[in-house]
């Protein structure tokens, strides 16, 4: 069973990941979201359940664990990206038109 199941295995482990770190960068931010359904509580049951569907059909084996390590990883990535400081705006218009004034 485990053979005929590892597409789709593979497909919520990546969705797992992607969940979990969005879940970071909703962690780091600190306003209220824009739009229901991207608070962290949210993310945290998508990536909570897309955890689980991946340990359910087979149990805890090298898939389930090193997807598990990937999404903390991503997590965490995804908190530090968000709390970088945002870089200044550049001012492309001056940099093209320099010569034309």
């Amino acid at each position: 069973m485990r053979e005929r199941l590892i597409f789709i295995r593979i497909v919520v482990a990546l969705m797992c990941i992607a969940f979990a770190h969005l879940l970071g960068r909703a962690l780091a931010k600190k306003q209220r979201p824009a739009r229901r359904g991207l608070s962290p509580t949210s993310w945290s049951l998508r990536t909570l359940l897309a955890a689980g569907a991946l340990a359910w059909p087979a149990g805890v084996d090298w898939l389930a664990v090193s997807a598990y390590a990937l999404a903390a990883v991503s997590a965490g990535l995804g908190f530090a990206l968000q709390r970088r400081a945002p870089r200044g705006e550049e001012d492309l218009a001056g940099r093209i038109f320099r010569g034309d004034e």
